[in-house]
């Protein structure tokens, strides 16, 4: 047999060919008078190669497989552990709240929902809590947490199971109540809802240490940073404007606050969400909608000492909706709407007879009016104080079933009330013949009509000369 060319067969660990160590049993056992044995063919010889390196091979797997599963083996523990940390952690009450910037994968800030009501912020003592107060226990902790997202410009607010479990209203219907509660967070509210997320929580915010969180990612566009340093702005402005208000009486101080807005800040018809600050516009750039009039009177209230909160109502078929305020006058809460009453009345700078008689009749539609006299219905009437009372009381009120004929008892109250003149309220529209039959008794008059509903006409009927 002819031998193999050099280098065809690789050396074992040993240094030695495998057709080597053939060739030395071989003659081993020719001197222990055994047959040698036939030499391997170069082909067995690569045969046995590719088995050995299929064994080494299969065994570097083996070890492979062998991390693998210890990784694995340490990673299940860890979450096992975690997880009972977790349930420990849950039996201490603790419920998870994270905050970020959006976009941003890292948490600005997670702590426990308890921990956040001892979180110092400065516009909270502009917040009026009447829709905080009719919360209990889980939604105060939500509420809390968007206050404390609003007051550092972090647009993402992560809610943990534990907690929204236990609210009674939904992420966005807190937020809505925040939003009537302060007047630096619009009625027009861009949030996305409900997304679910897991994440775990190292604990270097102020949370627990190894902690697996999961619930709900609130995002909230209001809540961004350049909004924030509008809104604080606004606040500025409202200071300086605040410090030129007078009035002694709660009614002069909002009163003051009314004719403010009336002669300074316009009505805006449409105004879309990416272009608007309402607060800020109102303030400073004199023009806005009725989410600016209502923080506005809202904040410039509060600055004046003056309790006060906003109300809304969204209609169901999502077309537009408003928002108004009610604030306390000497212990008595009435409703305020400076939106509507801006569509009624002319500047008060004008000074005439007729516009300031406009001006009161406007008042009483506007300015002081009970609930049964809203315009629409409050969204969240279980949750604020009623009211009932009228700042406003008409000298007359007429309604068509009287069967009285009514130029006899305008007459009569004329008469009755000396002074000139007579604010008279009734569901119908006077007639000039009633008209001219009260001028023919009491002298020539002098007619305002204000018409603030279908079933409401006003009139200022003044007698020249006395009133």
């Amino acid at each position: 047999m002819t031998e193999p060319e050099e280098g065809l067969l690789q050396e074992d660990s040993a240094g030695e060919s495998e057709e080597g160590v053939l060739r030395k049993e071989s003659a081993e056992e020719a001197e222990d008078g055994q047959a040698p044995v036939e030499e391997i063919s170069e082909e067995d010889a690569l045969f046995a190669q590719r088995e050995r390196e299929a064994k080494k091979a299969l065994r570097k797997t083996a070890v492979l497989l062998s991390i693998l599963s210890t990784l694995f083996l340490v990673a299940f523990t860890a979450y096992i552990i975690g997880t009972f940390h977790t349930a420990e952690i849950r039996k201490g009450n603790y419920r998870f709240v994270g905050f970020s910037r959006r976009g941003d994968v890292n948490f600005a800030l997670t702590a426990s929902a308890e921990s956040l009501a001892n979180m110092p912020l400065s516009l909270e003592k502009y917040n009026s809590r009447v829709y905080y107060d009719g919360l209990t226990g889980a939604d105060r902790l939500v509420y809390r947490a968007f206050e404390v997202a609003l007051e550092n410009g972090w647009e993402e607010v992560y809610l943990d199971e534990f907690l929204t479990e236990n609210c009674r209203r939904t992420p966005l219907e807190i937020l809505v109540l925040f939003a009537l509660d302060s007047p630096f967070l619009e009625q027009n509210i861009r949030m996305i809802d409900g997304h679910h997320f897991t994440r775990f929580v190292s604990g270097t915010d102020g949370s627990p240490f190894g902690m697996m969180a999961e619930g709900v990612r609130v995002v909230v566009d209001n809540f961004s940073p350049g909004r924030l340093e509008k809104k604080k702005e606004a606040l500025a402005e409202a200071i300086r404007i605040s410090a030129d208000l007078t009035g002694e009486t709660d009614e002069e101080k909002a009163l003051a606050i009314f004719r403010y807005l009336l002669d300074n800040v316009d009505y805006l018809e449409e105004k879309g969400f990416d272009h608007s600050y309402y607060l800020y516009d109102a303030l400073t750039q004199g023009r806005t909608n009725c989410d600016g009039f209502t923080n506005s009177f809202a904040l410039l209230a509060q600055l004046s000492g003056l309790r006060v909160f906003e109300k809304n109502h969204q209609p169901a078929d999502g077309s537009a909706g408003h928002t108004w305020n009610c604030v306390m006058l000497d212990g008595v809460w009435y409703n305020v709407d400076v939106t509507f009453a801006q569509g009624y009345i002319t500047a008060s700078g004008e000074n005439s007879q007729e516009s300031e008689d406009e001006f009161y009749m406007a008042l009483y539609a506007t300015f002081g009016f009970p609930d049964a006299r809203e315009k629409q219905l409050h969204d969240y009437e279980d949750l604020t104080p009623p009211c009932r009372a009228s700042l406003i009381q008409p000298d007359l009120v007429l309604e068509t079933r009287m069967g009285v004929p009514c130029g006899d008892l305008i007459c009569a109250a004329l008469e009755q009330e000396g002074k000139g003149w007579l604010f008279l309220v009734t569901n119908f529209s006077l007639d000039t013949p009633t008209l001219q039959q009260v001028a023919n008794r009491v002298g020539s008059i002098h007619s305002s009509f204000f018409n603030p509903s279908d079933t409401e006409y006003c009139y200022v009927i003044r007698v020249k000369g006395k009133g």
